[in-house]
């Protein structure tokens, strides 16, 4: 009996020692909340599932704040502006936005990706992914402001005739949504 309850409180004491996640995982280490991208998708999948899926990722990763949430002026006086933001700190629902503010005054996405997964019911998952790197899609943005002194960047953007990846396919589908983020200036 003896032998029991002293293995009993072995085990608790050694329970009791070890880490907890809070430990190896500081909020600060890993992503915070820190604005927004919305997203409203609306169009035909490739399985001819009517899309009408509306979603905010408002999470950014610590370990990548340049992706997250920057900003470069290039030696033409151009602005890039790349923001990034998912559904949670372990989410692989994610969007991400690369604008080009011409010295000009026009603006340009030059980069977009997109990655969501909503689960139907118990036998299917509707999974959509879709990137443009180059431009092929048509795409704007309206109403974007930046305020170098605070870093804020906001704005709409539409992205119509997508048919890349599972997105579209012989479908086409629309991307829109709205923006309000910060942004760092990342120097070199």
């Amino acid at each position: 009996m003896k032998k029991i309850i002293i293995s009993f409180l072995a085990i608790g004491l050694i329970a009791s020692s070890c880490k907890k996640n809070d430990d190896y995982f500081k909020k600060d280490d890993i992503g915070f909340k820190s604005g927004f991208i919305k997203a409203n998708i609306g169009g035909t999948s490739q399985d001819n599932i009517a899309l009408n899926e509306s979603f905010t990722a408002e999470y950014v990763s610590a370990t990548d704040l340049i992706r997250s949430s920057s900003y470069s002026i290039d030696e033409n006086g151009n602005t890039a502006f790349d923001i990034n933001r998912s559904f949670g700190l372990f989410s692989e629902n994610k969007i991400s936005l690369s604008i080009t503010k011409f010295k000009s005054g026009t603006f340009s996405i030059t980069r977009f990706s997109l990655t969501y997964q909503k689960k139907i019911d118990e036998k299917q998952v509707l999974s959509l992914d879709y990137y443009d790197y180059n431009g092929s899609s048509t795409s704007s943005i309206t109403n974007l402001l930046f305020d170098e002194t605070t870093g804020s960047l906001k704005g709409s953007y539409s992205i119509t005739e997508v048919k890349y990846n599972n997105i579209g396919g012989k479908n086409t589908a629309t991307i829109a949504g709205d923006f309000d983020v910060v942004v760092v200036k990342v120097v070199n």
